[in-house]
């Protein structure tokens, strides 16, 4: 599995850090029905589907990075 420097080198993101646990990963997730519990969660965007609508849901159960593609605010 990438680490967490790799995994940012990859999707040429920018890092926003809220909790210092972010390199402790498990796995890789975009589904907030699954097991989010310290797993990297991407969200996609659908015709039809949002999952940035879902980021507080996906930090809630768990998720210790989130893999967006717009600008999104947490509560």
């Amino acid at each position: 599995m990438l680490d967490f420097n790799e995994l940012c080198q990859a999707l040429n993101g920018e890092v926003l850090v809220r909790d210092r646990s972010y390199d402790d990963y498990r796995a890789f997730e975009s589904d907030t029905r699954k097991d989010l519990n310290e797993a990297v969660f991407f969200a996609f965007v659908g015709e039809n589907y949002d999952a940035h609508n879902y980021l507080d849901l996906a930090v809630e159960k768990g998720a210790r990075v989130l893999v967006v593609s717009k600008d999104v605010e947490l509560l």
